[in-house]
């Protein structure tokens, strides 16, 4: 089932976003095709493989924690996620639904998945959340999160400080 999250959460727009994709939206996805509209900039995003698309509520899409289906941006967003280089902090969030352990969200050194270099910033492991950036040591959810459910999921980085959060919850 859906879990119903008794914290409201504020999403912030304008200039400070880097990319703002929402499956709920048809203006960011229409739920078919193979790109996701940023809604506040270009950081569009390419389906690969086939993506399976639920319009049911809440609408999402199927990923698999293998490389055959995936989201890429279409932007190399280096800059802008590099804290450590700009000391400017960043968040990345999004809700998930895992059905299996593995990575949730990861930066990739090339456009195909495990071809080069990458780093596993969200990832289920043995059903605790894992929250990482390179070169920083990672952290381990206090939060438990058990398979088929949903969960609001991401962590802020200061270029020295590492905060995860589950459900709006400080996770560590």
């Amino acid at each position: 089932g859906i879990i119903k999250p008794s914290t409201s959460y504020t999403f912030i727009s304008g200039a400070s976003m880097i990319t703002y994709w929402d499956i709920q939206n048809s203006s960011s996805y229409s739920g078919s095709g193979s790109t996701i509209t940023d809604l506040d900039s270009t950081n569009n995003g390419t389906l690969v493989g086939s993506v399976p698309y639920t319009s049911s509520t809440p609408n999402y899409l199927s990923l698999d924690s293998g490389a055959t289906n995936y989201i890429r941006t279409t932007t190399n967003l280096n800059a802008s996620l590099s804290p450590a280089n700009t000391s400017t902090s960043i968040s990345v969030f999004t809700w998930v639904y895992p059905t299996s352990n593995g990575v949730i969200v990861s930066e990739q050194g090339a456009t195909t998945p495990d071809a080069g270099w990458y780093d596993s910033q969200l990832e289920l492991v043995s059903g605790t959340l894992k929250f990482r950036v390179w070169p920083d040591g990672g952290l381990s959810s206090s939060i438990i999160t058990p398979l088929n459910n949903w969960y609001y999921v991401g962590f802020t980085y200061s270029g020295n400080t590492l905060t995860g959060y589950v459900n709006g919850q400080n996770a560590g």
